[in-house]
């Protein structure tokens, strides 16, 4: 029995660390930074949509000022 005891000690300190689990408001924390990083991912996905728009609508007003003929696609 005396053998045990040093051996289960060993066994405990070269364990790893227990996790411990989130409590509520650590829970609700992380989601609220998840759902911030995504809004501003989405965020920045609609401006460069909007700014490829605002890109287009002015090759398309250049082509109409100049009457360039369009290009077709092969």
């Amino acid at each position: 029995m005396k053998d045990q005891k040093p051996q289960t000690r060993i066994r405990a300190e070269n364990a790893p660390p227990r996790k411990r689990q989130p409590s509520e408001n650590q829970r609700e924390d992380l989601f609220l930074e998840v759902d911030l990083a995504m809004s501003e991912e989405l965020l920045l996905w609609c401006h460069r949509f909007v700014s490829l728009e605002y890109k287009l609508a002015e090759v398309a007003m250049e082509r109409n000022a100049q009457k360039v003929p369009k290009t077709t696609w092969k």
